[in-house]
C-alpha cells in the first residue's frame, strides 16, 4: 500500500470500513482542529444523534410492556426477547459512537495515531458490527415467523378482555424492535460482510439447543410449530429457519449494496489495494516482508 503522510506504511484495517462513524464525526473533529465546517455538516450530524437518541429511548418501551403485563421469570426464553435486548444493544452501541470520536472517529483505528484508545475502539467496532449483524437477521426472522404463523394463535389465546396488556405487548414487541433496527441500519454507515453468513445458522441453531434444553429441563414448549416430543419435525423445522435466515441475510446484503454503495465501494476498494500491498510485499527481501507483515497484523 502507500505510505501515509506520517512517512510510515499505510496500515489496513477491516473493521473501519465495515464500521465507519468517520462522516459523523468529521465535522466535530474539523471543528476542534480549527479547520472550517459547513453549516450543513453541523446539522447532519446533529439531526442523527437526534434521531438516535430518539430510537434508543423507542425500544426501552417493550421492555416496560413486558415486565408490566408478561412474566419476567421467563423474560430469556422466547427468541423474540433474545432479539429485543440485541437491537437495544445495537441501537445504543450506536449511539455511545456518535458521540465517541476516541472509539469511532477518524483515526480510531489507525494504531499509529491513536495508540492509547486503538485497543478498546478495536473491540468495540468488532463487537458492534457483530451484534448489527445478528440483530438484522433476528429482527426479520421474528417478524416473518411471528406474523404468519403465531399471531392469530395468540389472540386467541389472550383474547379475555382483561389481557389487553398481553396483547398489546404481543403486538409492539414483534414490531418495534424491528423499525427501530431497520431504522438505524438505515443511518448508520455500518455494512454486513458476505462471510459472516456462516454466523446465522450457528446462532440459530444455538437457540434451538437452548429451548430444547427448557424443554427437558422445565416442561415449557415455547413454540406451537416446535413440539420437541416428535424431536425429527422440531430439529428440521430449526433447520429450515436457519435456511430463512441465511437467506435473509443474502437479500439484506445484497440491499446495502443499492442502499450504502459509496460506503460498499470504499470496503472493497481498501481490500484491493490490502491485497496488491501483500503481492508486493512477497517480492521484497525476507527482512522487509517480515516488518511489513509486523505492522499490517497490528492494524
Amino acid at each position: 500500500e502507500d505510505e501515509g503522510e506520517d512517512g510510515g506504511w499505510f496500515t489496513y484495517n477491516e473493521l473501519s470500513h465495515l464500521v465507519d462513524f468517520s462522516r459523523e464525526h468529521g465535522a466535530v473533529e474539523g471543528e476542534e482542529m480549527g479547520l472550517y465546517v459547513s453549516e450543513e455538516d453541523r446539522r447532519s450530524l446533529a439531526l442523527w444523534r437526534r434521531v438516535r437518541v430518539g430510537l434508543g429511548l423507542l425500544i426501552l418501551t417493550p421492555f416496560l410492556t413486558s415486565f408490566l403485563f408478561w412474566d419476567y421469570h421467563y423474560f430469556f426464553v422466547p427468541f423474540t426477547n433474545w432479539t429485543l435486548c440485541f437491537t437495544a444493544i445495537v441501537t445504543w452501541t450506536s449511539i455511545f459512537a456518535s458521540f465517541s470520536p476516541s472509539y469511532f472517529g477518524v483515526q480510531a483505528l489507525n494504531w499509529r495515531k491513536n495508540r492509547v484508545a486503538y485497543v478498546p475502539a478495536l473491540y468495540l467496532h468488532a463487537f458492534l458490527h457483530l451484534m448489527y449483524t445478528l440483530t438484522l437477521v433476528c429482527n426479520i426472522v421474528v417478524v416473518s415467523i411471528y406474523w404468519s404463523i403465531l399471531h392469530p394463535e395468540q389472540m386467541e389465546e389472550y383474547k379475555a378482555p382483561d389481557l389487553w396488556g398481553k396483547r398489546f405487548h404481543l403486538r409492539i414487541v414483534h414490531s418495534i424492535p424491528f423499525l427501530v433496527c431497520f431504522a438505524n441500519a438505515a443511518i448508520s454507515r455500518v455494512k454486513l460482510k458476505h462471510q459472516f453468513w456462516r454466523v446465522v445458522p450457528s446462532f440459530c441453531l444455538l437457540y434451538g439447543t437452548f429451548v430444547y434444553y427448557v424443554w427437558l429441563s422445565r416442561g415449557i414448549q415455547q413454540y406451537s410449530f416446535l413440539d420437541f416430543r416428535q424431536a425429527h419435525q422440531a430439529f428440521t423445522r430449526i433447520i429450515l429457519i436457519c435456511a430463512l435466515g441465511s437467506a435473509a441475510y443474502e437479500v439484506v446484503y445484497k440491499l446495502e449494496l443499492l442502499v450504502k454503495p459509496d460506503l460498499c465501494s470504499r470496503y472493497y476498494q481498501a481490500r484491493v489495494r490490502y491485497q496488491r500491498e501483500l503481492t508486493r510485499n512477497f517480492q521484497k527481501q525476507p527482512f522487509e516482508v517480515a516488518m511489513t507483515e509486523q505492522a499490517l497484523s497490528r492494524s
